[in-house]
């Protein structure tokens, strides 16, 4: 599985409509690579659903108070404060962890940034290549969702819909001839 790291722009330079693309492959050899790609995307993206809203809210809520209670001096904490920091902080995660994905499966968008970062581009072997452009290749944010790393599991998007589109790709070659 190879994640675009590169730029916007440069990812945008391998697009299917630029000349040397255009160049290099037939027209039959396009729409294959075209709907490979738009078809692995389309998977990877529905894969992917949209966290509760009423719980995202329910969170919000909860983290503005837990705000506005560590906002006060810690010299004035008093031990029925910190009872109330302490049911709080429980509460954020148990919300939390019912807002994230299962491990293995794909994960859950708060924003959608990551489903709208998922994009396809032709490699320079002639091969499609779909995922997330990554602009902060330092994050390795969607590697990790992909793979798991550190004391995050796999919550793997691209490698399923990969499986669901390969038995289909032989079919669209033969269709296009």
């Amino acid at each position: 599985m190879s994640f675009l790291s590169c730029s916007l722009n440069e990812a945008k330079s391998r697009f299917f409509d630029r000349v040397a693309i255009l160049t290099r492959l037939s027209k039959a050899e396009r729409r294959v690579f075209n709907r490979v790609g738009a078809t692995t995307r389309m998977y990877a993206r529905r894969s992917m659903k949209a966290a509760s809203k009423k719980k995202l809210r329910q969170l919000a809520i909860l983290r503005k108070q837990q705000k506005r209670i560590l906002s006060r001096s810690a010299k004035t904490y008093t031990p029925k404060t910190m009872a109330i920091l302490k049911v709080l902080q429980s509460e954020i995660r148990a919300l939390e962890k019912s807002i994230a994905s299962r491990p293995g499966q794909p994960p859950k968008t708060r924003k959608g940034t990551i489903k709208q970062q998922l994009l396809y581009a032709l490699d320079n072997f002639n091969a499609v290549v779909v995922g997330p452009i990554l602009f902060a290749p330092k994050s390795g944010a969607p590697e990790a969702l992909e793979e798991g790393k550190g004391n995050l599991a796999a919550r793997p998007y691209m490698g399923p819909a990969k499986s669901a589109v390969e038995p289909q790709i032989v079919g669209m070659f033969r269709d296009a001839v």
